[in-house]
């Protein structure tokens, strides 16, 4: 069945535009077209009442959702109740992350992911592996315990998903650049985080292959003198792409944008919310307790 949607105020991420409707057949955004002809060319008509409609968010690093963990339990189920909970919120589809953690709960984070991808799960596009390639010095809540390097086995885990996309963080000066190469060569997208590299290993890993940043500002090197570290080297390259978590004060979040060269993008970094109460939480065998946004 076609529907048209009309009557509504189209932004297409730069620009809105009136007068314009969208046709869509079974889930999928199939033209955009002038809104005095889409009736003809649908079966259905829905009436947005002027309000705007734009393009949902799209998610690259979610823990969690409904009240649930992916850590906890990498199920099929789990990540249904992840994307039902982010789902009202505008969020159309998202990356399932789990950090650090051990080799079994890694195949089975990968494995639920293709299941789901397999069945249909709305919203569920691939995974982001955040982790166990990190460095405990920067390990924010990471179990430091679980972080080991990375070898031949670790890559082809890492590289095993073979539907959708899978992003992958590690920190660059605890990978060899040819690991770096080889997970990109495989469709792997590699980003930065939870770091203490230079200025210097960071090129280095870019020039191997790596494209992002994981969390901007927390948990990598900081900007100093003479000294650009992670910070330095994300705000500089305009060919990648930086997360920041939308969790500091506008004025914060401006002065990033302002100084910004790469794509940025925001992520929730979600761990049970939305859909969860504000309560403690076990995140990789590390207590959480939920503190008021900084405003």
């Amino acid at each position: 069945m076609r529907k048209a949607i009309v009557n509504c105020r189209l932004f297409d991420g730069e620009q809105e535009h009136v007068g314009l409707a969208v046709i869509v057949e079974d889930g999928q955004i199939v033209d955009i077209v002038d809104e005095k002809v889409a009736e003809s060319l649908a079966d259905e008509a829905v009436d947005c009442d002027g309000l705007q409609l734009v393009p949902g968010f799209i998610d690259l690093q979610v823990n969690g959702g409904g009240g649930v963990l992916f850590n906890d339990a990498p199920t099929v189920d789990t990540l249904r109740t992840i994307v039902a909970a982010h789902r009202p919120l505008g969020t159309t589809a998202c990356l399932p992350t789990l950090i650090t953690d051990d080799p079994e709960t890694m195949r089975a984070a990968i494995d639920a992911v293709r299941e789901a991808i397999g069945q249909g799960v709305p919203g569920v596009i691939g995974i982001h592996l955040e982790g166990p390639h990190l460095n405990p010095e920067r390990r924010g809540v990471h179990d430091a315990s679980q972080m080991r390097g990375l070898d031949g086995q670790a890559l082809e885990l890492l590289s095993s998903l073979e539907i959708g996309r899978t992003i992958v963080t590690l920190a660059p000066e605890r990978v060899i650049g040819e690991s770096i190469r080889q997970l990109t060569e495989r469709g792997v997208r590699v980003f930065a985080g939870h770091s203490a590299a230079t200025y210097d290993e960071v090129r280095a890993a870019i020039d191997c292959g790596l494209i992002g940043f994981t969390h901007l500002f927390n948990a990598m090197s900081p900007f100093e003198s003479r000294s650009p570290g992670m910070v330095g080297t994300a705000l500089s390259d305009p060919a990648s792409y930086a997360g920041l978590i939308c969790d500091a004060s506008s004025d914060e979040l401006r002065q990033a944008f302002s100084m910004a060269n790469p794509k940025e993008e925001e992520w929730t970094d979600k761990s049970r919310g939305p859909g969860a109460r504000d309560e403690p939480v076990a995140l990789a065998r590390t207590t959480l307790t939920p503190s008021p946004i900084p405003r």
